[in-house]
């Protein structure tokens, strides 16, 4: 298929291709397998460069594996159901397969999609970076499209257009690298272009998606601002589309996260988490004004993004030991009657790196206090200093251990090392 006939055929259903292909070539006169299912050797015309394909793996994939086929209606194996194809042209159906698959497909089978990813792509991708094969039969399909590298990237930009989790190391892949029969080396620059294509469709998907949920983020808020729905459920509502947009920027990221550091990968723009920063603030003063505290998920949403100025508007019959320390430091007339306030203040100070020590009554501050308020230090600097303010009465082996065990900071760790050493 050369690019002339693409553009014939790329409004075609997957269906309507099947027909055009078969009109082409012509049908079969001979079923795939055989009634025991082994393939029978009069379907192939590899000596035109032509390749088999079954109509039906629109329905389920892998249909020429004995395994797979035994397990549906022999009729998906027969003669009027296989289309001949060249290279380009199979990979054209599977990319169609994704677009148009059967209603009645196998629910939990991604049809068309491996034959890009694992089996046509990587093998064109050695073709057109000079791989020569010594398989005759092999040889002839190739010589059919040796010539045709600008469809096969063609067809590569669509199947990419289309896909909201595909990565880009699976199509970056090479047939025969894995088998030690070619370097794949050989091959970086078509990766390079497809990688060009990949981050050209990366950057528009990032586009629309940011529209989509903008316009969903929108009318969240105006159905809760009307009153058709609720705080809660409009809180659901934008943590949904919160967590679709980190979906997809961690689909969109460039190599599998075990491959990355975290600076490197690439993640959904920042400017959209701040744009999601920005409809919590919006969604916020809607449930303060309408002065909306009557559900404890609503309350606890509000202090966690909101803290001391979300706090001081929560009903006392609501108060959590997780977030009251944010009543410490202004509001302490809002806690309630019998609150711990030892374990209170030791929230406080792990959930505070700006606190003074003195501004804790001397009675809270216990020796566990202590060492979160010097552990939630800034620097190392800052720590010893923290550490000077500790009472020497709790500086002892437990405490070194424990400083040691938890501190971020190497320096604090090879000093207390060595206190220990001298003790």
């Amino acid at each position: 298929m050369d690019i002339k006939e693409y553009e014939k055929v790329k409004d075609y259903t997957y269906l309507e291709y099947c027909e055009y292909l078969q009109n082409k070539y012509g049908k079969s006169k001979y079923d795939y397998f055989t009634a025991s299912f082994y393939k029978n050797r009069n379907v192939t015309r590899t000596k035109e460069g032509l390749v088999a394909h079954h109509k039906y793996e629109d329905h389920m994939i892998m249909l020429s594996t004995p395994e797979i086929a035994r397990n549906y209606p022999f009729e998906w194996q027969k003669k009027e159901n296989i289309i001949y194809c060249d290279y380009l042209e199979h990979l054209f159906l599977h990319i169609l397969a994704c677009e148009y698959p059967s209603p009645d497909k196998e629910p939990l089978a991604k049809v068309g999609y491996g034959g890009v990813v694992n089996l046509i792509g990587p093998e064109l991708n050695d073709l057109y970076s000079g791989w020569q094969t010594k398989q005759e039969w092999r040889k002839n399909c190739h010589d059919l499209v040796r010539n045709d590298k600008d469809v096969y990237l063609v067809l590569l930009e669509r199947f990419i257009s289309k896909q909201e989790n595909l990565e880009l190391k699976e199509l970056t892949k090479s047939f025969n690298g894995s088998l030690g029969l070619w370097d794949e080396n050989k091959n970086q620059e078509i990766y390079e272009q497809i990688e060009g294509i990949y981050k050209r469709y990366q950057s528009k998907g990032k586009s629309e998606i940011q529209e989509k949920y903008k316009r969903k983020l929108d009318d969240v808020l105006a159905k809760y601002n009307k009153g058709t729905i609720g705080a809660r459920r409009a809180i659901r509502a934008i943590n949904d589309c919160q967590r679709e947009i980190y979906r997809f920027g961690y689909s969109m990221r460039k190599y599998d996260i075990s491959d990355f550091s975290t600076e490197e990968m690439i993640y959904f723009p920042y400017s959209s988490e701040a744009e999601i920063n920005q409809f919590y603030e919006k969604l916020y003063k809607l449930i303060d004004a309408k002065e909306d505290y009557s559900d404890p998920d609503v309350c606890n949403w509000c202090i966690f993004n909101f803290g001391d100025k979300a706090a001081v508007k929560i009903p006392e019959k609501y108060f959590n030991m997780e977030w009251g320390y944010h009543l410490i430091d202004k509001h302490k007339d809002r806690i309630p009657e019998g609150t711990d306030m030892r374990q209170l203040y030791k929230i406080y100070v792990s959930q505070n790196r700006k606190f003074k020590i003195n501004s804790i009554p001397e009675k809270y501050r216990s020796k566990s206090v202590y060492l979160k308020y010097a552990l939630n230090s800034s620097s190392a600097k800052v720590f010893f200093n923290r550490y000077e303010e500790m009472p020497d009465k709790y500086k002892d082996e437990v405490l070194f251990k424990n400083i040691i065990k938890n501190t971020e900071y190497k320096a604090v760790r090879e000093f207390f090392k060595q206190k220990l050493q001298h003790e």
